[in-house]
């Protein structure tokens, strides 16, 4: 299993290396190839990251809705609009608790 990952990392490093100089997106292609799966991984994890903000907001909208609004109409009244208000507030609370405590697992791992 050793030897088949090594195989795949040595095909990576030939093809990265076959590329002119310049840039892929945003990517440098004139760096190590260890220095480009580096980049690679970190904008793979913002792009993680950016999804992952976009379902929670889709869901938080959504849930916040059912909870706050009991009938739709043309505009929200004030209470409901304080409800959502809050209720966004909490959602942003707990992603930031999440995303602290992803950052310190990852570090600490």
């Amino acid at each position: 299993a050793r030897k088949a990952g090594v195989g795949r990392r040595r095909r990576f490093e030939v093809a990265f290396r076959s590329e002119a100089k310049g840039s892929v997106g945003n990517m440098e292609t004139d760096m190590t190839p260890d220095q480009a799966m580096g980049q690679l991984n970190h904008l793979v994890a913002q792009q993680l990251q950016t999804r992952f903000a976009e379902q929670v907001s889709q869901i938080a909208s959504a849930k916040c809705f059912e909870a706050c609004v009991s009938t739709p109409g043309k505009e929200l009244s004030n209470r409901e609009k304080e409800c959502m208000s809050r209720c966004a507030d909490r959602v942003v609370d707990a992603m930031n608790v999440v995303s602290a405590t992803m950052r310190s697992s990852r570090f600490s791992a």
